[in-house]
């Protein structure tokens, strides 16, 4: 029985994207409540602390499933080879 162990570029990109849409969602409250041009609100600025896990939810969200797409793809496509 033959093992394919080996990773061809497609699957090695779709792994690197992944990891930077989990990357940035672990980045994105940082980012998003310090004080800059791009910030929403520093943590004193923001009286309604539900408001703001909505912003970092909504905003992380969207990166974490189009990782989660891709790993499973990734995965699909690994146990089609397999088979």
């Amino acid at each position: 029985m033959k093992k394919h162990t080996d990773l061809k570029p497609l699957d090695c990109i779709l792994i690197g994207l992944s990891i930077l849409f989990v990357i940035i969602a672990m980045l994105a409250p940082w980012v998003l409540t310090r004080q800059s041009v791009f910030a929403l609100g520093t943590l004193e600025q923001i009286k309604d602390f539900g408001a703001l896990g909505d912003t970092i939810g909504g905003i992380m969200n969207p990166f974490i499933a189009i990782a989660v797409g891709l790993i499973t793809f990734l995965a699909f496509r690994i146990q089609y080879n397999a088979n």
